[in-house]
């Protein structure tokens, strides 16, 4: 694909941001980070400047291959070449540190960044970061979240639910997970086979007697 744009250029046909963003997303989703980064490179080189779909492409590629530090130094980089963030490349940064035990810390601190800039975070975030915390043995501060959820009118969804609800059951708390069972169910939030599993394995892991109404 290098070779394809080397030849676009000897033709006369300068390469744009366009051009770049399909080559650098080409070679991302194929795991070539290296030659990805190459091409990000030879944007700056020719005097294309990045622009936040690049970026995106390239935070979300660094954070899925646990590169975190380099997805970090993007980040940096876009915000401080003036390029606005949006809802994906903070998604993207978040869903990587949450899956990082050593980088969990740092989730929360970007999840503030993209309230403090105007940016409200969506379900599919949020969900995010409650597993990272549920995984953490973070359950308290998953349900913080949780609520805040719900005071920012953030429709919460039945993945949300069967986070806390895993979440819950793995750390004992079987009467706060009936609870939130009861909720959802209330809330007309969708139960699915996967919520039933969640509740059942709990039960069992926690040494629960199933009760059934005649």
């Amino acid at each position: 694909m290098i070779d394809l744009c080397n030849s676009m250029e000897s033709s006369g046909i300068a390469g744009d941001c366009y051009v770049f963003n399909i080559l650098i997303d080409a070679y991302a989703k194929h795991g070539m980070m290296d030659e990805a980064m190459l091409i990000f490179t030879e944007m700056w080189e020719k005097g294309v400047s990045p622009n936040v779909v690049t970026y995106s492409t390239v935070i979300a590629a660094l954070s899925r291959m646990a590169r975190l530090t380099d997805a970090m130094g993007k980040f940096i980089q876009m915000i401080s070449t003036g390029v606005q963030s949006n809802t994906a490349v903070y998604y993207s940064l978040i869903h990587g540190l949450c899956l990082n035990v050593g980088k969990m810390g740092e989730a929360p601190r970007v999840l503030e960044s993209m309230i403090s800039v105007g940016i409200e975070p969506n379900v599919v975030t949020c969900n995010t970061l409650i597993n990272g915390y549920s995984r953490n043995g973070r359950i308290n501060d998953g349900l913080t979240l949780f609520r805040e959820m719900t005071s920012k009118r953030i429709k919460l969804d039945t993945v949300t639910y069967e986070i806390i609800l895993d979440g819950l059951f793995h750390s004992g708390r079987t009467v706060a997970a009936r609870k939130i069972f009861h909720e959802m169910t209330e809330n007309g939030i969708t139960v699915s086979i996967s919520t039933y599993g969640i509740i059942l394995r709990g039960l069992c892991r926690n040494n629960c007697v199933l009760c059934s109404r005649n």
